[in-house]
């Protein structure tokens, strides 16, 4: 099983000026102490092209209400606070803003390209992309106006923001240039260029204030840019197919998946060195996560397992069952579950990290696409 066939881009799409029913006790659920206010609290679940979202209460476990659509979707984020959606449609090049809170339609913006790609953050608005026919739009955090649009950026897959959102790194979809874009005005700040890819785009992911990372996976490499100017800095090199590293929650490693070496790399944050490689025996790792300080979370073809980032290796021989169909995946911010969209089964499985206990999510329908505010995607 490829890390295509666990992982999907998350995907949903809202109508512009539709008429939106909603179902939901919003006073009720305000009044429950966290409600909106706790962005690890509530779910948006979906299906690719389908016109409803889905929102669950992941405390309770249960479906907490539905919104109904006029027009399929295509692809959204949830601010991080949880309380708005952004939802592009692909089809009319628009941006829509849902209020999660009301279950209201808030306003839709025209765009001059067409979203296939959308990152947010509170400070500075909602970034899109197109992966087919290039460019660079950024509106602001409400949806009101575009505030920049810059056309030189070649067809991009989802950029990654810095830490403080002022920067979006970025990679051209078929390979061959990474660069780097201020989110104030839209100028480019650097571009290299880098080697045309025959299987999967490299995977930027960013350090602040210190180096980003991108992952050539049909290479099985993994270099270190300067954030700053993109000048190389280090480079590992295992096997072909490795995947992307995911940052544990206290900042200090990357977890590098390499499936074909039956291994997960460990790299220092501070300074890009190798520091050991976790021996997975017979489980072959696909997607990592580093949930709470301590402990991580691997999925492979096998199942789930545990990891001790205190020791590096496996904490347990325990595996628990993981549906061989998983689609999209997240660990909310406090790092302490993770979140499985399982499309066949008509569910989400969720995983408490710290109990090491799981829980199945019954829907009404099938659902691909699983989204949270402030949450860290382990699949892309």
């Amino acid at each position: 099983m490829s890390l295509r066939h666990v992982t999907a881009i998350f995907a949903i799409c809202l109508p512009a000026l539709a008429a939106v029913l909603w179902f939901w006790p919003f006073e009720a659920a305000s009044s429950v102490q966290g409600g909106w206010n706790n962005p690890d609290r509530f779910m948006i679940a979906a299906s690719t092209d389908s016109e409803t979202l889905t929102i669950i209460d992941t405390e309770s476990a249960t479906t907490a209400g539905e919104i109904s659509l006029s027009a399929p979707v295509k692809t959204l984020i949830v601010s991080e606070l949880g309380n708005l959606a952004y939802v592009a449609h692909a089809e009319a090049s628009r941006l829509s803003v849902v209020n999660l809170e009301t279950g209201r339609l808030e306003r839709t913006t025209d765009l001059p390209i067409t979203p296939l790609h959308l990152v947010g953050s509170a400070e500075t608005g909602v970034l899109i992309t197109n992966s087919e026919q290039g460019g660079m739009v950024l509106v602001d955090p409400y949806g009101r106006d575009v505030i920049f649009e810059n056309n030189s950026i070649p067809p991009s897959s989802e950029p990654i923001l810095s830490a403080s959102g002022t920067v979006a790194y970025y990679h051209s979809a078929e390979g061959g240039e990474v660069g780097a874009v201020s989110m104030e005005t839209g100028e480019v700040l650097w571009r290299i260029a880098t080697p045309k890819l025959t299987q999967d785009v490299p995977i930027v992911r960013s350090v602040d204030g210190l180096y980003i990372t991108v992952t050539f996976s049909d290479k099985g490499e993994i270099a270190a840019l300067d954030s700053a100017s993109g000048k190389p800095l280090a480079l590992h090199r295992f096997g072909p197919g490795i995947q992307q590293p995911f940052v544990t929650s206290n900042g200090y490693y990357f977890l590098v998946p390499d499936p074909a070496s039956k291994l997960i790399h460990v790299l220092s944050q501070k300074d890009f060195s190798l520091q050991t490689s976790i021996k997975m025996e017979a489980s072959t790792p696909i997607v990592v996560a580093g949930v709470l300080d301590s402990a991580g979370l691997a999925v492979s073809e096998d199942g789930l397992f545990a990891l001790d980032l205190t020791d590096f290796k496996r904490s347990s021989d325990t595996t628990y069952s993981m549906p061989a169909m998983t689609s999209d995946a997240l660990v909310t911010s406090n790092g302490m579950r993770a979140f499985f969209a399982v499309p066949k089964d008509k569910s989400i499985m969720t995983f408490d990290m710290l109990h090491n206990r799981q829980k199945r999510i019954s829907l009404p329908q099938s659902v691909n696409i699983i989204a949270m505010g402030s949450t860290n995607s382990i699949c892309h």
